[in-house]
């Protein structure tokens, strides 16, 4: 495996973590926001089959839950200064869209994530 695989595996590992913190950062994660990573997965990631690491790596963390919504947010962040030309502006925007999607996917957003949500646009605004 090339390290731009590798790198690229990583990067989408990584969106798995802060995916799965959105969706866990009220305490409890939804079928409909597993159902919305998967519709997001499909709709702007392309269903390709690096993007498909994010919903195994979402899954895993779900089914294990040892980690927090705040360890896996950490985990995104560090990854993201660590390799801050894997975030290009598309990338950004789908990152920002699927978030969303998560977060808006039962009951509407709730504060848990909007705070989130608003740690991540600055986040994402960080060069």
């Amino acid at each position: 495996m090339s390290n731009s695989t590798n790198l690229q595996q990583q990067l989408y590992q990584n969106l798995g973590k802060l995916f799965y913190a959105i969706a866990m950062s009220d305490g409890v994660v939804e079928n409909s926001e597993i159902e919305a990573l998967k519709k997001a997965v499909h709709n702007l990631w392309n269903n390709s089959k690096d993007a498909v690491v994010m919903v195994d790596a979402f899954h895993w963390l779900n089914d294990d839950r040892e980690y927090t919504s705040e360890q896996c947010f950490k985990s995104f962040t560090q990854f993201k200064k660590a390799n801050q030309d894997l975030f290009s502006e598309e990338i950004k925007k789908k990152i920002k869209d699927t978030a969303i999607a998560i977060a808006s996917s039962f009951a509407k957003t709730n504060k848990s994530e909007l705070l989130l949500l608003a740690k991540l646009e600055i986040e994402l605004n960080k060069d």
